[in-house]
């Protein structure tokens, strides 16, 4: 079958009928319309084009290939036209959503700015709070210390005029002359040892910032950092616990440290330089363990490895605290209960006979442990292995 004929075309029938479109005529061939469609080229061609260059290509009448992409385009028309609908209402939220982005940017903005500002000024403030406090401090323990040495400077001159006088009232030759000096000599000089003095500073250089301990609110606002005038003193410390008079080797023993400051108020939190060391006869220092727990006090631990005599020191902030060093006597490892605590071996043991106690007790009918009531039974609780009643105490076996 010739193309025409596959194409149902008849050249003698003249142009192809594109139905209400107007037919477009082929750049190659004059007077030719483009009635054809290749498949494999996807361009539309004319007859002798077919039958030029597409004779082995799938060919379709372009009529019925435009009907197809027709009807297929007004497929996708009517889909797509809801979409265009859709998209126009997304555009106006998209640009209403713009449009609030930038105000409530504007909005956050001028709040952080407030914020901040207030911030600022709160700080400022606590600023100037915290240097007008320091400026108070300074100038308290300043005057305080000062008045201290004039006092110590005037007993000093005075002690040392009336030392200078003794002196020569002792090689005075005159017996009336070195009488007379010497009594006024020893008045002065009683006088200056008879009134009393402090000797120790009255006034310390603790000042200290703590930027972590919160200061209250300012402006409304939550804010740290106080002054502390009030340092640690070791000799007004507290120390407490049977580890520092007793322990025992290879027993874990403690005592609480609790350090206070010159005026005998207890420190309100940690942080403090607080250690304790253990020497044992020979000179050799012990591992002890120094737990802050925050509030002021700490605990502390340490387990002895021989017996004998051994010092327990403990200092504040490099100095001891009062009665350091401590003497200690570690005695020999308890001997531990490798039995149980019970009030009999009957109820220890739901009923067993052949069991026997440390108390010697005993029961009838078969028993060889103690009950209650039976000859033997303590009438308290105790010790199977050893038959002691206390409870924490030390194995008699």
């Amino acid at each position: 079958m010739c193309l025409q004929e596959r194409l149902g075309l008849d050249q003698s029938d003249g142009p192809v009928s594109h139905g209400n479109l107007e037919p477009t005529y082929c750049d190659q061939h004059e007077g030719e319309v483009l009635s054809v469609f290749c498949e494999d080229c996807k361009v539309p061609v004319c007859g002798v084009c077919a039958m030029d260059g597409h004779v082995d290509h799938t060919l379709y009448q372009l009529e019925d290939v435009n009907a197809q992409y027709s009807e297929t385009l007004r497929n996708l028309l009517s889909q797509t036209k809801p979409l265009v609908a859709t998209l126009n209402e997304s555009i106006k939220n998209v640009e209403f959503t713009v449009g609030n982005v930038q105000e409530q940017a504007r909005v956050v903005a001028n709040e952080i700015c407030g914020t901040i500002d207030d911030q600022m000024k709160a700080l400022q403030e606590h600023k100037r709070t915290l240097l007008n406090q320091l400026e108070a401090i300074r100038q308290h323990k300043y005057n305080t210390l000062q008045l201290q040495l004039e006092d110590l400077r005037k007993t000093l001159d005075t002690a040392t005029a009336n030392c200078s006088l003794a002196q020569t009232a002792l090689r005075e030759k005159k017996a009336f002359s070195a009488f007379s000096t010497k009594t006024q000599v020893v008045s002065h000089l009683e006088e200056v040892l008879s009134t009393k003095h402090e000797l120790m500073p009255k006034e310390d250089d603790y000042i200290r910032f703590n930027c972590e301990e919160p200061a209250g609110k300012v402006r409304g606002f939550e804010l740290v950092g106080i002054l502390e005038s009030k340092g640690p003193s070791a000799s007004h410390t507290i120390v407490e616990g049977a580890g520092l008079y007793e322990a025992r080797m290879d027993t874990v023993s403690s005592f609480s440290v609790a350090v206070h400051d010159r005026y005998g108020e207890r420190r309100g939190s940690g942080g403090e330089k607080v250690e304790a060391f253990l020497t044992n006869f020979v000179g050799t220092r012990l591992r002890t363990l120094v737990n802050d727990r925050g509030d002021g006090t700490y605990h502390v631990t340490y387990t002895p490895k021989t017996i004998g005599e051994h010092r327990l020191s403990v200092l504040v902030c490099g100095k001891h605290v009062k009665a350091s060093p401590f003497i200690i006597n570690v005695l020999p490892k308890r001997n531990q209960h490798f039995g149980v605590y019970h009030c009999c071996t009957f109820c220890s043991t739901k009923g067993k006979k052949h069991v026997r106690c440390g108390c010697g007790g005993t029961m009838p009918v078969g028993y060889s442990g103690c009950g209650h009531g039976h000859p033997g039974h303590p009438g308290c609780w105790h010790w199977s292995c050893c038959g002691t009643s206390e409870k924490e105490s030390e194995c008699l076996v």
